[in-house]
């Protein structure tokens, strides 16, 4: 009875009609369509090297992403975000070999 009432209020739903659920940012993609997907993929992946510490790879992928979406708060500071990571670990590397060569 209740299928009966739901088809009867909205008209048949299919599969198709679904909005998949962006896995990175947690809310309805616009569209479906191939640049969507492919962007979500790319900023979790992203998001899964900058938590390895894999730093040159998170940032190679984020601007990739943010090809997709150019305004993209989450990606820009991101963005940010990993560069600073990237220059700390410099420095530290930096520090550490001036050490070395001293002794």
């Amino acid at each position: 009875m209740k299928t009966a009432l739901f088809i009867l209020f909205f008209g048949s739903v299919t599969t198709a009609d679904a909005k998949p659920i962006d896995p990175v940012m947690g809310f309805t993609i616009r569209s479906t369509n191939d640049e969507e997907l492919q962007y979500a993929k790319i900023v979790k992946k992203a998001d899964e090297c900058f938590d390895k510490q894999q730093y040159e790879k998170a940032l190679e992928l984020y601007k990739r992403a943010h090809l997709f979406r150019k305004k993209d708060k989450y990606v820009i500071k991101r963005i940010r975000e990993t560069k600073r990571k990237i220059r700390q670990s410099n420095r530290r590397m930096n520090s550490s070999s001036t050490i070395q060569n001293e002794n």
